[in-house]
């Protein structure tokens, strides 16, 4: 897996795609001028591994569980926002009757 810029189409060695072996300088195609940092090619990582299949417990406790949770956030955090926001219109807009601007007397 290359991710390719430029019109390139030369390939890494194998080595490239290991998370602990680097490619030497001289190694790497280039342009002149270029440094190496601004190489044409750049080998994208390994995926991770593949995780294994959910147990019966995660399944039937863990996964609802974990649902309700977000549902609990979810009833908390809307009210607040609204409230917020209506607050914040509120002030805006006492402050627009009274004079002062939308930045307070500062501003």
């Amino acid at each position: 897996m290359l991710a390719l810029r430029g019109g390139s189409r030369q390939a890494l060695p194998a080595a490239a795609f290991d998370r602990d072996v680097r490619i030497p300088p001289g190694e790497r195609p280039m342009k002149e001028g270029n440094s190496p940092s601004a190489s044409p090619l750049v080998a994208t990582p390994p995926s991770s591994p593949a995780r294994p299949p959910l147990t019966a417990r995660e399944r039937l406790v863990c996964v609802p569980l974990g649902l309700v949770w977000l549902a609990i956030l979810l009833l908390l955090a809307v009210p607040v926002s609204l409230y917020m926001t209506l607050l914040y219109f509120a002030v805006h807009g006492v402050r627009m009757l009274s004079g002062e601007g939308p930045h307070g007397r500062n501003g």
